[in-house]
């Protein structure tokens, strides 16, 4: 959905996402420190300068 979404949009755009196995199926798997990896990096990323 996001490539979709942001093509038809124009605006610039980047889709990310904490990394899955078999995302969308009955048995997703994830790491358990992943989680918290990715929102470090988003507080990282969205803090003010």
């Amino acid at each position: 959905i996001g490539p979709m979404t942001s093509a038809r949009t124009g605006i610039p755009t980047v889709d990310v996402g904490a990394p899955q196995l078999a995302m969308h199926s009955a048995r997703e798997l994830m790491g358990a420190h992943d989680v918290a990896a990715y929102a470090a990096a988003l507080h990282a990323f969205l803090a003010p300068a």
